[in-house]
């Protein structure tokens, strides 16, 4: 079992539900400044499956990773990282591609209640998240699997942009107040998206080297690792924007005190000269923003409470 907590990489998987606590608050936020929407308890069901959703499709792709950096020989014995159960052999590919397989049903089984439970009588939306849906488990599979992985062609940034980014603050956020939706929520997407993709980024400064020893073609070896971290500032750089920008238009404010801690995560990444060290500063950043949900959803409970 230790083996299996260890493939999933759970240090990574606070990443999703950071993103919903963040994107909750900021709709009780929205709420309270225009005075016309009740909470409602769908709010949390539809909070809590698009979390597990976003859960699983993570470790889903962890375990992909794991089986197809194996396969490529992406992992060897200069990784850096947390080490792989394929490559170390610590776990058969036979028993990753079942587990690959159960959790990816499951992900599918959880967000298809979740759509129908949100548009159970629009079958258009209905068939448009389905499809979406289906596009990130897709998408999570062919990060680094298949004979052409995202991963490998320098696009994983774009999949990690949209997918926890995008996908997740504006489905979550039109699930949740249908014709009140507004596209105010782009700001918020956009700078969870840039969060997340700063999470990756931490991966691949840390194995530029031996990804461009393997082939492995992410934006990283294809900028230079001293760009690489150049473009790392500009990606936080736009997740502080759009974080102070959504706290002015959804009247929550408490998420400008996790800005420093931002700040101080660019200034430890400049002075990081090991790049070993980058396995301590990944989990900091995906922390960052489980606090960021933290803090705007408390406040926004706070506010409903109150008003």
């Amino acid at each position: 079992m230790r083996y299996w907590i260890e493939a999933t990489r759970p240090k990574t998987l606070v990443l999703g539900w950071g993103i919903m606590l963040f994107t909750i608050g900021l709709i009780l936020g929205y709420d309270i400044s225009n005075d016309y929407i009740d909470y409602e308890p769908r709010w949390t069901w539809i909070t809590v499956g698009m979390g597990l959703v976003l859960s699983l499709l993570q470790v889903v792709s962890n375990l992909a990773n794991d089986l197809g950096d194996a396969n490529t020989g992406a992992d060897n014995e200069n990784r850096l990282g947390p080490r792989r159960m394929v490559s170390s052999g610590l776990l058969t590919k036979k028993a990753i591609i079942r587990t690959i397989i159960l959790i990816t049903f499951i992900s599918f089984i959880i967000g298809v209640a979740t759509v129908l439970y949100a548009f159970v009588d629009q079958l258009i939306w209905f068939g448009f998240y389905l499809a979406l849906g289906i596009g990130a488990i897709v998408t999570a599979l062919r990060y680094t699997l298949g004979r052409k992985p995202i991963a490998y062609r320098g696009l994983g940034d774009v999949a990690v942009f949209i997918f926890f980014g995008l996908v997740p603050v504006l489905s979550t956020a039109h699930m949740i107040l249908a014709e009140d939706f507004t596209w105010w929520f782009v700001v918020p997407a956009v700078a969870c998206g840039c969060m997340g993709v700063g999470v990756l980024n931490m991966n691949n400064l840390r194995d530029v080297e031996q990804d461009i020893d393997s082939g492995k073609l992410t934006l990283i070896t294809r900028l230079g690792y001293d760009r690489g971290v150049f473009y790392h500032g500009l990606v936080i750089l736009g997740a502080f924007v759009g974080i102070l920008i959504s706290t002015q238009v959804f009247k929550i404010y408490s998420p400008m005190l996790g800005l420093i801690l931002l700040v101080t995560h660019l200034k430890r990444v400049r002075h990081i000269h090991y790049k070993v060290d980058y396995n301590k500063e990944l989990p900091k950043l995906a922390f960052t923003i489980l606090f960021f949900g933290i803090i705007s959803i408390t406040e926004g409970i706070v506010y409903e409470l109150n008003f």
